[in-house]
C-alpha cells in the first residue's frame, strides 16, 4: 500500500507529541531494501541459530499469531460449560 506524503503530514499532526511512527517504518523498509538491493542478495539473521533467514519471516510469527489465538480461545470457550467460573471472563 502506497501512501502519500500528505496522508503522513495528517496523522502526525493529530497525533502531536507521539512519533511519526508510519513514516519511521516507511524509512526502515526503504532502508533493508536498499542495502539488500546493493549487495545484491536479500539481508538475512547473522546467528546460525536464525537458519539464515530473512528478517521479514520473523515478522510473519506475531501476526499469525493473534488469529491462532482467537481460534483458541474460540474452542475453548465453546468446550467450556456456561456454568464455570471461567465462562464469563473467556467471553469478554
Amino acid at each position: 500500500m502506497v501512501h502519500s506524503l500528505d496522508e503522513d503530514d495528517d496523522t502526525s499532526s493529530s497525533n502531536k507529541g507521539e512519533p511519526e511512527q508510519h513514516g519511521e517504518r516507511e524509512d526502515f523498509r526503504d532502508a533493508v531494501a536498499k542495502a539488500s538491493h546493493q549487495s545484491g542478495k536479500p539481508i538475512k539473521e547473522a546467528s546460525p541459530c536464525c537458519a539464515s533467514l530473512a528478517l521479514k519471516h520473523y515478522l510473519l510469527k506475531p501476526v499469525q499469531r493473534i488469529p491462532q489465538y482467537q481460534l483458541l480461545l474460540t474452542g475453548y470457550l465453546k468446550n467450556l460449560s456456561p456454568d464455570s467460573a471461567d465462562y464469563k471472563d473467556t467471553q469478554g
